[in-house]
Order: C-alpha cells, then sequence, then structure tokens
C-alpha cells in the first residue's frame, strides 16, 4: 500500500478500517492493519489483530508471527517464532531456491536465539544449547544472514571465543563493505545490529573497524549521540584526537538540535573531553594518526 511505504499511516489505519468493514476475515488486510498500528505505538490493539489473523489462517504468512513474537511475553514468542518459521519451511518445500524465505528462517531462528540470550529465558536449563542449535539451523539455512551472525558473534564473546567472534562479526562488514555509496543507506543490514556490530569491534579493541561502522551508523542517523560517541572513542583509540574531538562537537550538536540527554552518553563523552584537552595542552594542537585515510575525515553534522 502506498501510503504505508511513504509512512502516511494516520491515512492508511483510515483507509484499512474503512476496508476491514467490507470484508473483515481478509488476512492480507488484517496484517497491514497490524503493521500500521505497530507504527502507530498501539502494540495492544496489534497483538489483538494478529491473533485474529492467525486464527484465521494459521498456515499463511509467517511474517506475522514474527512480528506477533515481538509483541509477547518470552516463552509465547518462543512458540511463535518457531510457529512462523514452520510456516516458511512450508512454503521452502514449494519454493526451495527461494533466498528471501531462507533468509525469513535464519532471521527467525537468530530471534529466538537472541530471547534465550537476553531475557529470563537464560536460567532454563538448556539455553545455552537451545541457542547453539538455533544458530546453527539459521546459518544453514543463509550463511550470510546479519541477524544469525551478530547473535553468533555475541555469544561467542560471552564465551571468550574472540577470534570466532570477529570471523562472524567480519562477514557484517563485508557486505557493507562491498556495498556502492549510491545504494548503501537502503541496503545496509539494520541501525541495531550495526550497533551491535561496533560496541563488539570496539570491546575487542578493533576501533579500525569500529570506525568504518560507526561511519555507516552516523549516515543512517546523524542525531544519534550514542553513535557519536562511539566513533569519537574509536578515533580517540586509533590516535586520531583531531577527528575525534570532531565527533564530540558532533554529539554537543546532536544534542541541542534533538533537546535529547543520554547521561551515560554524555558523561563518558565529557571524560573523553578532558583527555582531549589535556593532549591539546601538552601538544599545542590536535592531530590525527598519518597513517589513517583522508578519504574517511569526519562530517560535520548537517544542523538544519
Amino acid at each position: 500500500m502506498s501510503l504505508i511505504k511513504s509512512l502516511d499511516y494516520e491515512n492508511a489505519l483510515t483507509l484499512l478500517e474503512k476496508a476491514l468493514k467490507n470484508d473483515e476475515k481478509n488476512t492480507e488486510l488484517l496484517d497491514l492493519y497490524a503493521e500500521v498500528l505497530i507504527n502507530l505505538d498501539r502494540p495492544g490493539d496489534a497483538k489483538q489483530v494478529l491473533f485474529k489473523s492467525i486464527s484465521i489462517d494459521p498456515n499463511h504468512n509467517g511474517d506475522k508471527y514474527m512480528e506477533l513474537a515481538q509483541l509477547c511475553e518470552h516463552k509465547t514468542a518462543i512458540e511463535l517464532y518457531l510457529k512462523g518459521i514452520q510456516v516458511y519451511q512450508n512454503k521452502l518445500s514449494v519454493k526451495p531456491d527461494d533466498q528471501g524465505i531462507k533468509s525469513s528462517i535464519a532471521s527467525g531462528y537468530a530471534a529466538a536465539a537472541e530471547l534465550y540470550m537476553t531475557s529470563d529465558l537464560c536460567n532454563a536449563p538448556n539455553a545455552e544449547e537451545l541457542v547453539e542449535n538455533y544458530l546453527t539451523n539459521a546459518i544453514s539455512y543463509d550463511d550470510s544472514n546479519c541477524d544469525a551472525l551478530i547473535q553468533f558473534s555475541n555469544v561467542r564473546i560471552l564465551r571468550c571465543r574472540d577470534q570466532e567472534a570477529v570471523g562472524f562479526m567480519d562477514k557484517i562488514l563485508a557486505k557493507i563493505e562491498n556495498l556502492s555509496l549510491d545504494n548503501l543507506l537502503e541496503s545496509i543490514p539494520s541501525l541495531d545490529i550495526l550497533l551491535n556490530l561496533a560496541k563488539n569491534y570496539v570491546e575487542l579493541e578493533i576501533f579500525d573497524k569500529a570506525v568504518k561502522v560507526c561511519d555507516v551508523l552516523v549516515q543512517g542517523n546523524d542525531e544519534c549521540l550514542e553513535y557519536w560517541y562511539l566513533l569519537a572513542f574509536s578515533h580517540f583509540k586509533l590516535n586520531n584526537n583531531a577527528f575525534a574531538m570532531k565527533c564530540l562537537k558532533n554529539l554537543k550538536k546532536a544534542k541541542e538540535k534533538t533537546k535529547t540527554s543520554d547521561k551515560e552518553i554524555e558523561d563518558a563523552a565529557e571524560e573523553l573531553f578532558v583527555e582531549l584537552e589535556k593532549l591539546r595542552n601538552s601538544n599545542g594542537e590536535l592531530s590525527n594518526n598519518p597513517d589513517f585515510k583522508e578519504d574517511e575525515e569526519v562530517k560535520d553534522m548537517n544542523v538544519d
């Protein structure tokens, strides 16, 4: 629907409600209706609509199971993810070469694994085994799926198997590096995945790669304080002190523009600023590592 593509959710909602009065059991309309409700921050209503759609046609459209899982409690969410995967698998049996379906299955398994890592399900006696099995299944369907790759890297870091983690992380980075500038922002993994990736590189002290990821993050959203801080910190660790200071200035601009506040990020940024000022006072000016590529210079934040 063109209104959804153009993010005109209010008018899309009105049209869908009119259409559903005449065809209230149309699951395609119900699924679109739920999507609009989610984007309008009405998760409770969206849950009801998705449950209704599933009750009418439980064996079609695995996407609705995935969307509903994100709105439900953890154990229910796992059941929904697995049911959605089953629906995808049935569809794959008819179209065995459909890469889109394979990717959806991989993302479903990755989402289930993430729940066992980040929720109270982590206390389940078989949680570690399930995480490993889910992610192995995910990769078996799509070994380039970013949802699966980032979760595998998270697991490997938790288990202090850093080299394996980097292998998964580098696959995501390679996908970014292989994109042209023209379609970069349209084709990159989600910003949440990239933020996770950047943090993992920082944790493993691979700052040159962290910079590459953070550069994409600030292109995707130059108003996020955390993105600018991570970029500043990574440049600082690479002795790109002038770039680090420029990032902190952009962070300040973003804070003023958006009128947002994040005490943890701001405190960390202040500590970094103090360190950079010490370097400025002792050296007379801030400089960058001469081995760092000039074409990766930090861009000024666009303040309109």
